[in-house]
């Protein structure tokens, strides 16, 4: 073959030069009857006693290994090209779905606050329990998509133990809708102030073990209990942070235990069965706990309760510089170029004694921070005209903003794993994912100094 030619002559010229005696390759070789065939081509070179040069080869056809090669390389690329895809529409449907629900559950949040009479504050929970349980869906099926692919990644932060916790306490008591059951926080010990540990996933894990405990327990308790482990890692003491979520409810049996965290298996799969859900919670929050070389281990006793006990491998952190003498921010510009998200977020500040400025897109949200000033902006990412990443690039880069430049936050339906690094990488302060609760949102506030503390 005339590809194979040019490199078939340079190695019988080394040969020839002394530099080698063996040649070894693969080349093409052809005919009128066959067409072209891949062989393998190992030849020795030598000058035999009368002083002649020779050269020696033996040709193996591997024309059907190469087919074989062909076949598997153009499969990978059609895998390739179809993960792209996946991927894609993965980000896509999470961003057209994660927008409607926003405003569902954010306007119902606003409805049950504006003094129903019984009738309709029981439909108004049952619309957020619903959407509550759709946004969790979509996150499963968005995490374990991107779980399998290997593209979640672990990022330490500096996380406040005992404050993580009780916020979640607050927002799932907020949230649960079970008037049966108390929701309990024990902490054993002393907790460090700070710990550098992955909070988006440790958050994740248990959110879904607070749920699926509230859930299987029809009345009774379900408990929280952090403590730190005695042990070593680097010379540091109580490298480990416990936390086990315990309930007295329904439990689980040893058959359905041994089936606990593979996906899609329901502890009860029948049509009768009393509890609702895809059967991928457990699955998630053991892919999770690996990532963050983390264990997360089961007991459950039928009729008595079950208990989940998360270990997680932790190093403490120096103290930091805190916000703590900031004065609390009056001035919040909300940049959204969907109505529903704007006027929900624009409440939700007005809900934490902020005050509000709304904008529709990105060009508007800079004419405004033109004229006024903000001390900080939420900024949705996908907008006509002017994107939120742009509008933050010249909040960071534009030296008119440098006397006064707020503090931003991403408030986005791009939520899949490593959208929050990104936007973080890209200059923003901090980074909500819609749908958003006000629970979640005052959270985010008080972490950034912008409310004082309850």
């Amino acid at each position: 073959h005339p590809d194979d030619l040019l490199v078939l002559n340079r190695a019988l010229q080394d040969c020839d030069d002394g530099t080698t005696e063996q040649v070894s390759m693969e080349m093409r070789i052809g005919s009128e009857r066959e067409g072209w065939r891949w062989f393998l081509n190992n030849g020795m070179y030598g000058v035999l006693p009368d002083g002649v040069p020779h050269a020696w080869c033996m040709l193996s056809d591997i024309t059907a290994q190469k087919q074989i090669q062909d076949q598997l390389l153009d499969a990978l690329r059609e895998t390739s090209r179809l993960e792209q895809v996946k991927t894609s529409f993965l980000a896509n449907m999470s961003h057209e779905l994660r927008t409607p629900l926003n405003g569902i559950v954010g306007n119902a949040k606003l409805l049950e606050m504006g003094g129903l009479d019984e009738d309709q504050g029981e439909l108004v929970q049952a619309i957020r329990q619903s959407a509550r349980r759709m946004v969790r869906l979509v996150q499963n099926f968005l995490l374990l998509s991107e779980l399998e692919a290997g593209t979640v990644l672990s990022v330490m932060e500096e996380v406040h133990p005992a404050l993580l916790l009780h916020d979640l306490i607050e927002a799932q008591a907020r949230e649960a809708g079970h008037p049966g059951v108390t929701l309990r926080l024990l902490i054993s010990g002393l907790l460090p102030d700070k710990l550098q540990a992955d909070q988006e996933n440790l958050l994740h894990i248990l959110n879904q073990l607070v749920d699926n405990a509230l859930k299987h327990t029809p009345s009774g308790t379900v408990t929280i209990h952090a403590r730190m482990l005695d042990g070593t890692m680097d010379g540091i003491p109580g490298d480990q942070l416990e936390i086990k979520v315990r309930d007295s409810g329904v439990g689980i049996g040893p058959e359905q235990q041994a089936e606990l965290f593979q996906s899609f298996k329901l502890t009860d799969d029948t049509y009768t069965r009393r509890f609702q859900g895809a059967g991928l919670g457990l699955s998630i929050c053991r892919k999770l706990a690996h990532l963050m070389e983390a264990s997360l281990e089961a007991e459950s006793t039928p009729g008595v309760g079950s208990c989940f006990r998360l270990k997680i491998p932790v190093r403490l952190k120096e103290p930091a510089m805190s916000r703590d003498g900031m004065k609390p921010a009056a001035r919040v510009l909300v940049v959204d170029d969907d109505e529903t998200g704007r006027i929900l977020l624009g409440m939700f500040c007005e809900c934490e004694g902020l005050q509000p400025v709304l904008a529709t897109n990105g060009k508007e949200a800079l004419e405004l921070m033109g004229r006024q000033t903000f001390d900080l902006v939420l900024l949705d990412i996908q907008m006509p005209m002017i994107s939120g990443l742009d509008v933050c690039r010249t909040i960071r880069n534009d030296a008119s903003f440098t006397a006064c430049r707020p503090m931003v936050v991403a408030v986005t339906a791009y939520a899949l794993p490593g959208d929050r690094e990104r936007f973080l990488a890209d200059g923003f302060d901090d980074y909500m994912e819609k749908p958003i609760s006000l629970a979640l949102f005052g959270a985010l506030l008080r972490k950034m100094g912008m409310v004082p503390g309850s």
